[in-house]
């Protein structure tokens, strides 16, 4: 019998901020998915790396389901980013392996025993230089020059879309044969668009009375809050609307979005609810009259499909990257800055019937399905397969 490829997969990246955020809940799910698929790589020996501590001491363990279990409880404990630590101490515990894969670019070591395999989510600091790495020319192209090295470093590089794709190829001129595009997937049986006896009352506990839009994510530039708010103010002309704010916020960037808040008239109609659960998320999903997600740049949108599979409407940006996500699922696929659009679509999806939500959350869910995870675990063993040759 043929010896079988070691693949070790990074979880550490959940332990700093990453953690928090679309990363973590990627990682969760593709170590269930992977688990869940076991007999169909057989070939493959995977275990995850769950802790490498500052002496460079590792764990690792081949339960994935109890990894993807821990990394999320731990998800954003540490203080100090995990990257410097995984540059220096990765190849030793890759030791043995024949694949590592590592969920993002930070830390990306100089060498590696084993064959590197390396998600990129987008390169949104290269898009918007000025917002994210500042005005200077040689500091942007400081930064290109890095991300470029790091993703010449590894074997096999991930696309988690086709936009992020496009931009790898455009920004940092990588070889097409080097990138392979794994769309995430989450896990469908975790979002359902039927209706739960306790919905409201989750929704209430949380102070939410009236109907509401959701949106779920941060505040940084791309994200383009203040067209959701002025779309959200001049919808309220119309419809008694507000909006449920999920994400987690530092302290400073809720003092910031609070002024933002007053300045257009929207004291105690936006509810900053920080993060919920996921029992929580789903019943928000549910209840909420659409989840306007206008971000002008994702590498996917993991709560665009979450909302699909709920049967909850979503607006999106074009050329977002979103937008390819949501496909023609989506309820409104606008201009980033078409303040005037998005408030109509708020108002037409708040007067929506029971029946014409029905149909919509049929056709959301059809998308959705095209994003389960098992299907991204496939896409990444393929990869593992060809990092190893």
């Amino acid at each position: 019998m043929s010896r079988k490829t070691r693949v070790l997969v990074d979880g550490t990246s959940n332990l700093d901020t990453s953690g928090a955020r679309g990363i973590g809940r990627l990682l969760r799910d593709l170590l269930h998915a992977l688990a869940d698929t076991a007999d169909e790589h057989e070939d493959l020996e995977i275990e995850a790396l769950v802790d490498l501590s500052p002496l460079g001491r590792a764990r690792t363990t081949h339960d994935l389901r109890a990894a993807a279990a821990e990394l999320h409880e731990r998800r954003g404990t540490l203080e100090e980013r995990v990257g410097p630590r995984r540059q220096r101490f990765l190849p030793w515990a890759a030791r043995g392996h024949d694949v590592v894969h590592l969920l993002e670019p930070r830390g990306v070591p100089w060498w590696s025993p084993a064959k590197m395999v390396l998600t990129l989510h987008d390169l949104v600091p290269l898009r918007y230089p000025r917002q994210y790495i500042g005005g200077s020319p040689l500091a942007a192209a400081s930064r290109r020059v890095r991300e470029g090295l790091r993703a010449r470093r590894v074997e096999q590089v991930v696309a988690i879309s086709a936009r992020t794709r496009t931009d790898l190829e455009a920004l940092l001129r990588l070889d097409p044969r080097r990138i392979t595009v794994v769309p995430n997937g989450i896990d469908l049986g975790r979002w359902s668009s039927a209706p739960r006896e306790d919905d409201a009352a989750r929704a209430s506990r949380l102070g939410l009375e009236r109907p509401f839009a959701l949106y779920v994510g941060y505040c940084d530039h791309r994200k383009n809050i203040a067209v959701l708010l002025d779309a959200l103010a001049r919808a309220r002309a119309e419809v008694d609307l507000e909006l449920a704010w999920v994400g987690k916020l530092l302290p400073e960037d809720v003092a910031r979005m609070q002024q933002e808040i007053a300045r257009r008239g929207l004291g105690g109609r936006v509810h900053l609810l920080g993060y919920v659960d996921d029992d929580d998320l789903a019943a928000l999903y549910r209840r909420a009259v659409a989840h306007p997600f206008l971000s002008r740049l994702e590498g996917f949108g993991l709560s665009v499909v979450e909302a699909l599979a709920s049967g909850c409407p979503v607006l999106v940006a074009r050329d977002s990257g979103s937008d390819e996500v949501a496909g023609d699922a989506a309820a409104a696929c606008l201009d980033p800055d078409d303040v005037a659009g998005a408030a109509d679509c708020l108002v037409t999806l708040a007067g929506e019937s029971p029946a014409q939500r029905a149909v919509r959350a049929t056709t959301g869910l059809a998308r959705a399905r095209e994003f389960d995870r098992v299907r991204m675990a496939r896409g990444y063993v393929d990869v593992y397969r060809a990092a190893a040759r």
